[in-house]
């Protein structure tokens, strides 16, 4: 019986005045009414504890994480909510290098802003979610809170904003929570701390960090409206909803309720996002999309060039529409769509419908595009393989979304073989395969080799996405990269450098020092040099056809101000042992094993000014 472990944290009767809220507790206990509900009794064990106005201490927090939540493994599910008010303060200088706006976002415990109180920041909500995944437990850590901003006033009536102004109480930076395994590392500028990176968390929170997370009076009560929109989707859906899904529908539930308030989905898996809420892991379905209404928009699906749709499809690709807690099995059986739209125009993240106007506006539902949406990718069969696994090839090949198999061998951008009692799938007049060659002609053999194709079918529409339309103009910003020449012994600090172009392919080589091979390392920084607040994030793709943006998750950056991308070195577990600005360049043992010395790495640079 899996175990579910769930510390829920409510304060609205904080000690100074103008900190009182009104719909935190009424927030918690309904969130709490969800997980009772959601979790059944035969089936889980679920151990809640909840912490309330005054019981919410900074020191209670934390004893209650670290005992309630800890000593966990990877059979146990934990929780984290917090509703409450959130605040910035300036970051001591050790964390800079991890603050591009020169903040540390905290959470604002009930003794926070009384004589010798302090928040609890972000740098030790850090170190908590680290020991208490380190065995292996998943860990949700939803807030309701936010870290900067001011009072809102709606059309409808007064909301309050969730958010403290920083507190007076200062502190060294020893007497941080987790302090003692921090990794420090010592630069020119001083000494630079990190603390640990929790491995395996999901963390779903009510804004940005720069702006208000809102309460009101709604239905009859005071409620955040995250935490009520949460909780609102949460029953329509049944539960039966992914991390992904959820957020498009709290973005625009939210959107539809109070002004800039976009909630946010951060996860140190990305494979985390495609995870049922509260649940298991589930298959990602690339042609099901979030459609709702907006209010300046109309209606929307939540899919745009940088998903990759296909402008192409523009009023002749029919979006058929369903209710939000039809399961992504029934729609692909096919049943009758409640209404059926039309994209008839596509931006960056999202596409003007037709067709939509019966729907309530005040609901989101599940678009699924009749044909694929997606570029797909070429593949040939080579009719030279050896029959068996080429009859597998040919029934298997055939469903999977994003692939096309053409009978055309000089259109193809992959072949598709069967040689030697293995599947292999290789670039055209190649016969080294892209990929591990699959052994065996088996059901279960030529599903690996789908599942792999797949992958390659999802990197390369990745590659191709562009946004030629945007009106980021190219003196906005500055991307700058650089190859190290020298460097200190703690692989942090960068001596020398040469500059290359960002924009051209930069052919970079293993260097020889005593009979030592070492590998090329380089630096990428980008800067923000408009007159506007814009949106960062550097996507990797790998060799193996990986996807992550590790290196530099969505950050906002005000004008003037730089972030380097980091490197981040790992455990088994996956937790994360060691940071740095220098990013090392290397052939996998595996590659050489198999002759091949020349690699390509791809750093992708996304750049909005919108979340």
């Amino acid at each position: 019986m899996k175990n579910v472990y769930a510390l829920l944290v409510a304060i609205d009767d904080y000690p100074v005045a103008h900190h009182k809220l009104d719909g935190c507790v009424n927030d918690r206990d309904a969130f709490k009414e969800f997980l009772e509900n959601r979790f059944d009794s035969n089936k889980f064990n679920l151990n809640i504890k909840t912490l309330s106005n005054k019981e919410a201490t900074r020191q209670k927090i934390i004893d209650f994480f670290l005992n309630h939540l800890g000593d966990k493994n990877e059979e146990d599910l934990l929780v984290f909510y917090f509703s409450g008010h959130g605040s910035l303060s300036p970051a001591p200088t050790e964390f800079l290098h991890l603050e591009s706006d020169g903040m540390l976002e905290s959470l604002v415990c009930w003794d926070s802003r009384i004589e010798n109180g302090f928040d609890l920041v972000d740098k030790e909500l850090s170190y908590m979610m680290n020991e208490v995944t380190k065995n292996g437990a998943l860990l949700y850590h939803i807030s309701d809170c936010c870290h900067s901003g001011s009072n809102w006033k709606s059309l409808g009536g007064m909301t309050k904003s969730r958010m403290a102004e920083p507190g007076n109480n200062r502190r060294d930076v020893d007497k941080f929570l987790g302090y003692e395994f921090y990794q420090k590392t010592k630069t020119d500028e001083g000494e630079r701390l990190t603390p640990p990176q929790p491995a395996n968390v999901i963390a779903l929170s009510a804004c940005q960090s720069d702006q208000t997370a809102k309460e009101a009076y709604i239905d009859g009560d005071y409620r955040g409206a995250f935490t009520y929109s949460l909780i609102q989707i949460l029953k329509n859906s049944g539960g039966n909803i992914s991390n992904q899904h959820l957020l498009n529908q709290l973005t625009s539930q939210i959107r539809n309720r109070v002004k800039e308030q976009s909630p946010q989905l951060e996860t140190t898996n990305a494979k985390d996002k495609n995870r049922l809420f509260l649940g298991g892991m589930i298959t990602a379905n690339p042609d099901i999309f979030t459609v709702a209404f907006d209010k300046s928009k109309g209606w929307i699906v939540q899919a745009g060039k940088l998903h990759g749709l296909d402008v192409s499809f523009e009023n002749d690709n029919p979006l058929n529409i369903y209710e939000s807690n039809i399961s992504d099995a029934d729609i692909h059986s096919l049943i009758t769509p409640i209404a059926t739209g039309k994209v008839i125009r596509t931006y960056a993240t999202y596409a003007k419908l037709s067709g939509a106007d019966s729907l309530d506006k005040e609901k989101s539902y599940k678009g699924f595009f009749k044909e694929s949406s997606i570029k797909k990718l070429k593949v040939y069969i080579d009719s030279t393989s050896e029959a068996e696994g080429l009859k597998l090839l040919e029934e298997h090949l055939k469903d999977i979304p994003h692939i096309e198999l053409t009978e055309d061998a000089k259109t193809a951008q992959y072949f598709a073989r069967a040689k030697d009692k293995t599947f292999r799938l290789t670039l055209p007049g190649e016969e080294r395969p892209v990929f591990r060659r699959i052994n065996n002609y088996t059901k279960k053999s030529i599903q690996l080799f789908a599942d792999d194709l797949k992958t390659v079918a999802n990197w390369n529409a990745f590659i191709g996405i562009q946004n030629p339309g945007n009106n980021i103009e190219e003196d906005e910003y500055e991307i700058s990269l650089t190859k190290v020449l020298e460097m200190d012994e703690d692989f942090t600090t960068a001596y020398k450098e040469e500059s290359l172009d960002p924009f051209k392919d930069n052919r970079l080589y293993y260097e020889q020092e005593n009979g030592e091979w070492w590998e090329p390392n380089i630096r990428v920084k980008v800067t923000n040099k408009g007159r506007r607040p814009l949106f960062f994030s550097a996507v990797f793709l790998g060799p193996d056809f990986g996807i992550t943006n590790e290196m530099l998750p969505k950050e906002k950056l005000e004008p003037g101000a730089s972030v380097y991308l980091n490197y981040q070195e790992k455990d088994r577990s996956g937790a994360v042992n060691f940071t740095s600005e220098i990013i090392p360049l290397q052939v996998r043992e595996e590659y050489l094993s198999w002759g091949v010395s020349e690699i390509n790495d791809i750093i992708k640079i996304f750049i909005s000014n919108a979340p």
